[in-house]
């Protein structure tokens, strides 16, 4: 006996691959149960309905109650009936599966996330992922940057290649404390959603020119006017076509620091910075800017570092986009290959602030250091587009005045 299947919505959740519908039929899901062969197919129907849950971002399509791991290269099937997520297994049947990559207690529609120890909801209504905030309520997530999980540890930071720029030395034992890290740099819809929040909550003043800071010190945070910048006002926040995943430039790093506010207050964390002082509270359960030091750590692969030359590589084609392969623009985040711990664009792409003020470095060991105490200006890493090589190494390091923006530098945020 044969059963067809038709199953009528699909969405997409991260387009790591080109997906078309032929693609989808010919890979097909096969299981054999009690005798009975179903085959699936895909229907597509703008006006159907879904119930499917939020998935990591590793997770590239769904088609109805199934979804396919690119990672883990399995098919996983949501059973409604008991409202767990199943596998499917090698003798094609389907198996309970108790977890999912980074996530536990699968009762549809609430999830919690091991890697931020908070609750998410499925919200069915809107088809949008929701985390619980501090006060009990929900807030719509936004689908932002997902974070890696960086175990602490000690490690020697500056040029141990010795090919490096004087103030890369003299090389020092850093010990740095576990902290989250955003996969990939924040790109351009990210932006585009934190500052509309911010906008819509009078946290900025903004015009077809600039978005500046409304609740301090005013500074301006994004330069909307440069032919560069890939966000612009039109009574509401836009990003150009096709640029909503690059990485965000044109941003100072104190439109970076507020970012880093207004993404805490949107999922009820407590914001790091004082946006008067602009001084950071370390204790804060808020996103920063990472230290120098975490920057370094986390570029240099943590505690499966294999002290490479670039982020995850002595290719630095493999990793980064620079003056040689980047056809003169920054691409897409996450393109190129990451590093030992599934970070993206460390070498490449866009140069990232850092929450320190920029100096020279101490031969003395530390813990958790958090860089000068003055200073005008703030720590640059990593390489970027239009930059040569020697500068995507890991342990190249600049400065810039925080006032400044540029089509060359972006961030990414740690908690």
């Amino acid at each position: 006996m044969i059963k067809l299947i038709l199953l009528v919505d699909y969405r997409f959740v991260r387009c790591d691959t080109d997906f078309t519908v032929e693609r989808i039929i010919k890979t097909g899901i096969e299981m054999k149960r009690n005798g009975t062969i179903l085959l699936v197919a895909v229907l597509l129907a703008l006006t159907a309905t879904t119930t499917l849950a939020w998935l990591p971002d590793t997770w590239v399509y769904h088609t109805g109650a199934y979804a396919y791991s690119a990672s883990e290269k399995e098919w996983y099937w949501f059973n409604s009936a008991d409202t767990q997520w199943e596998v499917r297994l090698s003798n094609g049947v389907w198996g309970k599966l108790t977890n999912v990559t980074g996530w536990n207690y699968h009762t549809w529609p609430y999830m919690y996330a091991n890697n931020t120890s908070s609750w998410h909801w499925f919200n069915t209504s809107d088809k949008q992922r929701c985390v619980k905030l501090s006060n009990g309520q929900w807030s719509l997530f936004g689908m932002l940057t997902p974070m890696v999980s960086v175990s602490g540890g000690t490690f020697t930071m500056g040029d141990t290649w010795k090919i490096g720029d004087a103030d890369e030395l003299p090389t020092h034992q850093v010990t740095v404390s576990s902290f989250l890290i955003d996969k990939y740099e924040v790109t351009n819809e990210d932006m585009r959603k934190v500052m509309q929040w911010a906008e819509d909550n009078l946290k900025v003043y903004t015009s077809t020119n600039t978005v500046f800071n409304s609740v301090g010190v005013y500074q301006e945070l994004l330069d909307l006017d440069d032919e560069d910048s890939e966000i612009s006002w039109n009574g509401h926040f836009e990003v150009d076509k096709g640029q909503e995943n690059c990485p965000c430039s044109e941003v100072s790093w104190y439109g970076a620091a507020a970012y880093c506010n207004f993404r805490s207050e949107m999922e009820g964390l407590t914001p790091c910075y004082n946006q008067t002082t602009w001084a950071c509270n370390w204790s804060a359960n808020g996103y920063r800017l990472p230290t120098e030091a975490e920057w370094e750590y986390a570029a240099k692969g943590g505690a499966n570092a294999s002290y490479t030359k670039y982020s995850g590589s002595d290719n630095v084609n493999t990793v980064a986009w620079y003056n040689i392969n980047s056809g003169s623009n920054s691409h897409v985040v996450g393109t190129k290959t990451p590093n030992e711990i599934y970070i993206y664009d460390m070498s490449g792409n866009l140069r990232e602030w850092c929450a320190d003020i920029y100096g020279g470095y101490s031969a003395f060991p530390s813990t958790n250091p958090h860089g000068p105490a003055t200073g005008s200006s703030r720590v640059l890493r990593g390489g970027c587009w239009p930059y040569a090589a020697k500068y995507c190494r890991v342990a190249n390091r600049g400065g810039s005045n925080p006032d400044n923006s540029s089509e060359f530098v972006g961030f990414r945020c740690v908690r």
